[in-house]
C-alpha cells in the first residue's frame, strides 16, 4: 500500500511537472527553475531529478525535448506541431460536459473570449451543415485556442503537405469562414498555415464519420507503405488481420 501511494504521488508531481512547463510555454514563452518547482511541490532537489527523467521520457513520445537554460531553469523545445499535440494531450484530455470551465482553460485563456469563440464555433458548424461528435468539437475548440495563443506569440504551425488539394475541398471554405469570423470579434488573423490546419481537422473527422466513402485526397505512397507496415505488426501480435481493409488503410494514411 505504502509503496504504491509513493507511486501515486510521483506520478502526480510528474504531471504536475509537465502541464506546468506546457501551461508556461503557451502562456509566455518560457519555462521555470528547479528551485520554483521544488517549492511548488514541497519536494527535494534529488526528488526533483529523478522526476524530470521520467518527464524527459514522457515528453519524448511526443518529439519534446526538456532543456536547461541559465536564465529559464527547465524549458520545452520542440516541432511546433508536436508542441501542440502534446499540449492537447496533457493539458485537456480531460472528458469534461464544459471544456470552458476547466481550470486548465481558466490558468491560459480568457474565459470571455474563449466563450466567445466557442459561440463562433457553432455557428460556423450549424450553418455549413457539418456533423461532429461533442468530443470532436471540444477537441477543435480548444484547438482554435491554442492557435490563438501561439500566434499572439508567434509560434506558428507547419504548412501542410496536401496544401494543393485541401483548397479545393468543403472544409477549407469552412475553416476559412471560421477564421474570418474569429477575425471580426477579435480582431485576430489567422495565418494561412492555420487555416490549412484547421481544414485537415474537418477534413480527418468527415473520414471518420464516412468512412466507407473514399474522398478526394490521394495518399503519399510512403504513408501507405507505413499503414500496412503498422497493420502487419498488428495482425503479429494479435493474429488480427486488417491489410486487405482498403477503407481502413486509405483513411489512416490520410
Amino acid at each position: 500500500y505504502i509503496i504504491k501511494t509513493l507511486f501515486q504521488i510521483q506520478l502526480i508531481s510528474i504531471i504536475y511537472i509537465i502541464n506546468r512547463l506546457l501551461i508556461l510555454e503557451l502562456k509566455e514563452n518560457k519555462g521555470i527553475t528547479h528551485k520554483e518547482l521544488c517549492d511548488e511541490l514541497y519536494i527535494s532537489l534529488t526528488t526533483l531529478k529523478n522526476n524530470l527523467i521520467t518527464v524527459k521520457e514522457k515528453l519524448h513520445k511526443f518529439n519534446i525535448e526538456l532543456l536547461k537554460d541559465g536564465l529559464k531553469g527547465v524549458a520545452l523545445r520542440g516541432n511546433e506541431n508536436d508542441f501542440r499535440s502534446c499540449a492537447s494531450y496533457f493539458i485537456f484530455r480531460k472528458d469534461e460536459n464544459n471544456i470552458l470551465d476547466s481550470e486548465n482553460v481558466k490558468s491560459i485563456f480568457n474565459v470571455g473570449k474563449a466563450k466567445e469563440i466557442e459561440k463562433i464555433l457553432t455557428k460556423c458548424i450549424n450553418e455549413n451543415d457539418i456533423t461532429i461528435t461533442s468530443i470532436s468539437f471540444n477537441n477543435l475548440l480548444i484547438h482554435i485556442l491554442i492557435a490563438i495563443k501561439r500566434i499572439e506569440n508567434k509560434n506558428l504551425i507547419e504548412v501542410s503537405g496536401f496544401i494543393d488539394k485541401l483548397k479545393n475541398t468543403f472544409e477549407y471554405k469552412v475553416a476559412n469562414n471560421i477564421a474570418d469570423s474569429i477575425f471580426e470579434a477579435t480582431e485576430i488573423e489567422f495565418p494561412k498555415e492555420e487555416i490549412y490546419y484547421i481544414t485537415e481537422y474537418l477534413y480527418t473527422r468527415k473520414i471518420i464519420d464516412n468512412a466507407g466513402d473514399q474522398q478526394g485526397i490521394d495518399v503519399q505512397d510512403d504513408y501507405n507503405v507505413l499503414v500496412k507496415e503498422t497493420l502487419e505488426e498488428i495482425e503479429n501480435t494479435t493474429g488480427i488481420n486488417f491489410k486487405n481493409d482498403e477503407v481502413l488503410i486509405w483513411s489512416l494514411a490520410t
